[in-house]
């Protein structure tokens, strides 16, 4: 008995065996093999009959899950015949100024620099660039790389007038040629050379302004800039300084001692006197006209009020009243103070040397001239003609002044 139960065993695990190899065999065949199947379905039961002594029929055991799902399909790459000309090569140097270095990239320097152009199109090995031999100095070249990073909206932000310079020095000597240009129309707006811009508002930076026209051949802001230096209160001591510095040269300091003499006798010739015979034309308005002087009084009989009347008759008197009366007479007056000497003098003492415009404009006489211009004549009885002919003579005499300055610097 226990013989048939362990032959019956055997044949059973003999089956089981059988059945896996088959379904083994069936889902590894090339029809089988990559077919998804829904998740949660169960796969198909196949049988085989039994080769085992009993003759039963047992079935393979079904199995369950889920099978592998396909990927997403493989795009396919758009293959692109033209490059654009913004295109940067990702290649990046270090350059250094002094004793700081900087990592930049050479597609950018490129683009903007015609000196960085030409040295790394001379196919550069070295992966260091020295900015020496170009005498930029690191802070420099740190503005100007600073200007690049916001150059669309710079002009927004005022820079100062050293980040200008700075900017100026640098991209001028290693060739960004638009920051070069920018920099330099921003020294021009600073600086202008009409003279109706030229002010009381005293301007800084002078001698800078000075050294940077040399340099860059800015010829329009060296006469603003040496007319600020004349009527400053820098004297020759202190200027001597800045030639020792190296940032004014000896003929600078002779030019403007010289330019001081010469405007201050301009000055003196123009505004210390009244005289009017010379330059003004002769006043077209002086005549005499009527008006009202201080007559002699004259008794005049005639009637009174009606209370006056009754007062006279309560004292004794008559209805007849003597009042006391000043008729019109015919005087003369002058109309403008040009055909009286004496009190054109006043005015002139009055409005020039008592107000102290004689001696504050004297080393500044474009703006005495205008203020001279400005004062109240009208008021002390120049007519209207001669005020805009006064006005007329001194902004000649101011445009001559200006326009001969070109030749002193």
């Amino acid at each position: 008995m226990s013989r048939e139960s362990s032959t019956s065993e055997s044949a059973a695990i003999v089956n089981v065996a059988q059945a896996l190899c088959e379904d083994e065999q069936i889902s590894s065949t090339p029809e089988n093999r990559n077919l998804p199947q829904a998740e949660g379905v169960v796969a198909p039961i196949t049988s085989q009959p039994d080769a085992s002594a009993s003759g039963t029929q047992e079935k393979a055991t079904p199995r369950l899950g889920p099978s592998p799902s396909p990927g997403p399909p493989a795009k396919r790459q758009k293959v692109c015949s033209i490059r654009s000309k913004h295109w940067e090569v990702p290649r990046t140097i270090t350059v250094q100024v002094q004793d700081t270095e900087f990592q930049l990239n050479t597609s950018r320097l490129e683009r903007l620099s015609g000196w960085f152009k030409d040295t790394l199109s001379e196919e550069y090995d070295s992966q260091i660039i020295d900015l020496d031999v170009t005498r930029v100095s690191a802070h420099d070249f740190e503005v100007l790389l600073d200007s690049l990073d916001k150059f669309p909206t710079f002009d927004m932000k005022s820079p100062s007038f050293d980040e200008i310079v700075a900017i100026i020095r640098a991209a001028t000597a290693l060739r960004f040629e638009a920051e070069a240009a920018w920099a330099l129309r921003r020294v021009q707006e600073m600086w202008p050379c009409q003279l109706a811009d030229i002010n009381l508002t005293q301007r800084p930076h002078a001698i800078e302004t000075i050294i940077i026209a040399r340099q860059c051949n800015l010829n329009a802001v060296i006469k603003p800039a040496f007319y600020e230096l004349i009527r400053s209160a820098m004297t020759s001591e202190a200027m001597m300084e800045d030639v020792s510095n190296g940032n004014l040269q000896l003929k600078d300091v002779l030019a403007i001692e010289s330019a001081r003499v010469k405007l201050s006798a301009r000055w003196v010739a123009l505004a210390g006197s009244h005289d009017s015979s010379n330059r003004f034309p002769q006043c077209e308005d002086i005549k005499k006209v009527p008006f009202e002087g201080p007559p002699p009084l004259q008794r005049i009989v005639g009637s009174g009020s009606v209370a006056q009347r009754i007062r006279k008759f309560e004292n004794g008197g008559t209805d007849e009243i003597t009042t006391l009366r000043r008729p019109r007479e015919q005087g003369t007056v002058v109309t403008c103070i040009s055909g009286d000497p004496d009190r054109l003098r006043q005015a002139h003492t009055k409005l020039v040397h008592d107000s102290g415009m004689l001696q504050r404009y004297l080393s500044d006489p474009v703006c005495g001239l205008q203020a001279l211009a400005d004062a109240l004549w009208a008021k002390e009885g120049l007519c209207a003609t001669c005020v805009q002919a006064r006005k007329a003579v001194w902004r000649t005499e101011k445009e001559r002044l200006w326009a001969e300055m070109d030749e002193w610097f």
